[in-house]
């Protein structure tokens, strides 16, 4: 191989290792197991909660890859009663804006968990408004609005404060 072609390879690879990475798009799922408890029976409920997750990633001023997520959506799971078999449907939507690190527009996001039991009818909902920002410790701080819990045909709590 001629000198020439040698350092034509070197150059390539030194601008190819030099070259700043280029953002990325991630759209992708992932399973969590969990439990929750119907609060009409007190029967658990495992199901697997499915994610959603479309991101994008960028270089940081420190040359660290980062991600921004662009959407972050819960999939309807599907239960089962662990002492009745009854199958259960388990609809989360989370919905959320703003940016919790910058104060003068601190992330809002609005969430349910709708619990829909197929054979008894011993559904249940929550839903809630929350505002989150990072305080100067860097820890959370979530002012907590309100909230809608129902319990069956209970509708007395509903429009409480968290």
């Amino acid at each position: 191989m001629s000198l020439r072609r040698s350092l034509l390879g070197a150059c390539i690879a030194a601008l190819t290792i030099a070259a700043p990475a280029q953002a990325e798009i991630i759209n992708t799922t992932f399973d969590v197991p969990s439990e929750t408890a119907n609060c009409l029976t007190a029967e658990t409920i495992s199901y697997t909660q499915t994610y959603h997750i479309v991101a994008s990633t960028f270089i940081d001023e420190n040359g660290d890859e980062q991600a921004d997520i662009i959407r972050f959506d819960p999939l309807t799971a599907h239960g089962v009663g662990i002492a009745s078999g009854d199958r259960y449907i388990i609809q989360t939507q989370s919905i959320s804006t703003g940016d919790p690190e910058d104060g003068s527009k601190p992330a809002t996001s609005v969430v349910s968990f709708h619990v829909i039991d197929t054979g008894t009818g011993a559904d249940f909902l929550f839903s809630g408004t929350f505002h989150t920002t990072i305080g100067a410790d860097g820890q959370p701080i979530v002012a907590h609005e309100t909230g809608n819990f129902r319990c069956g045909d209970d509708h007395l709590h509903v429009g409480v404060q968290l």
